[in-house]
């Protein structure tokens, strides 16, 4: 990211992520990597709004506030941490996000689980960062790497070979690390506990 906008190729990124990543790792992790320091778009209306004016070149907001953005100019260049909460190209998220993303010219996706609920999510996780890769219509990408089995539920299971075939087929857009890269590299496991106060609903 910092490379990108030392050359010119982004002047100003949005990064979305779930809430609890925008407060505790960007602000955390961002400088370590990069020496970026993003502004923070989470909070009160009056806070988003703040962080979105500011001059930050990296502003972070959080996937809940996507419906509420009205204007993204200025930015072009943008990262989805846990690309999965797109997965619903028919979602409300999805498609406020959608209408705004026309001054996007940079656009990344990060994700650890990218089919781990199944081939149908990779398409609106696909559509959201280029509608070329696996077509605009989730109704034919259906029709071409799937059977359908329940038309009455929408019920669909992957043709043989459907897997390999949309992996080959997003290939130049994509990067996989492979887990024998870093495997052996990861810290030891560290475990946050969370205290919350339960109301009682009864």
């Amino acid at each position: 990211m910092q490379a990108m906008l030392n050359d010119g190729l982004v002047k100003r990124w949005l990064v979305v992520a779930p809430k609890r990543v925008c407060t505790d790792v960007w602000p955390v992790e961002a400088p370590k990597w990069s020496g970026i320091t993003p502004a923070l778009a989470v909070g009160t209306p009056a806070q988003r709004a703040a962080a979105m004016r500011s001059d930050a070149s990296v502003v972070v907001i959080n996937y809940d506030n996507l419906d509420k953005l009205e204007d993204l100019s200025g930015f072009d260049g943008v990262v989805f941490d846990e690309l999965t909460r797109l997965k619903n190209p028919s979602g409300k998220r999805f498609k406020a996000l959608e209408k705004l993303m026309s001054t996007m010219a940079i656009r990344w996706g990060l994700t650890g689980s990218f089919t781990s609920n199944g081939l149908e999510d990779v398409f609106g996780q696909c559509k959201i960062i280029d509608q070329g890769l696996l077509g605009r219509a989730k109704g034919a990408f259906l029709q071409q790497y799937f059977h359908c089995v329940n038309r009455d539920f929408g019920q669909w299971t992957p043709a043989p070979g459907a897997l390999e075939q949309v992996m080959e087929r997003i290939k130049p857009a994509t990067f996989v690390l492979d887990p024998g890269d870093y495997k052996d590299k990861l810290p030891p496991c560290h475990v946050v506990e969370t205290r919350v106060q339960l109301t009682d609903c009864g």
